[in-house]
């Protein structure tokens, strides 16, 4: 059992009738809290926990066989660079200026599996692509 699983039990174990909700802040991080409220309105909140941002990556669709679009949680430029399955570097491109959505065209490239990572200055994702 993981901390996170711990803390739900306390939780759940505390009350004899509950509620449970989840509260999420999004932006540049994405985290999340447990909210147990009690039948008479006591409320007990978990500590907040980071959502991995390759879960907020995404690529669609996938798999493709002419334009991507790459959504990103943030604002924040990204280097977005495409490999082939031996590591070679088939396109590199900076995210485009409104942030949250590129557009790549990978009509051009062979069909096949590759790796898409997104390189920022505060993190790196790795994702995978189809190309048909």
């Amino acid at each position: 059992m993981d901390n996170e699983e711990f803390v739900l039990s306390q939780i759940q174990n505390s009350f004899t009738q509950e509620f449970l909700d989840l509260e999420f802040t999004l932006g540049s991080k994405a985290s999340y809290r447990v909210v147990a409220i009690h039948s008479n309105g006591v409320k007990v909140y978990s500590e907040w926990k980071s959502i991995s941002s390759d879960l907020l990556v995404s690529i669609y669709p996938n798999p493709s066989s002419n334009i991507i679009h790459v959504q990103t949680p943030s604002t924040e430029t990204y280097t977005i660079t495409l490999m082939d399955e031996n590591g070679k570097t088939i396109l590199s491109q900076f995210s485009e200026n409104n942030g949250h959505e590129s557009i790549i065209d990978i009509s051009h490239i062979s069909s096949g599996l590759y790796v898409m990572e997104l390189v920022s200055k505060k993190e790196r994702i790795i994702k995978r692509l189809v190309k048909i």
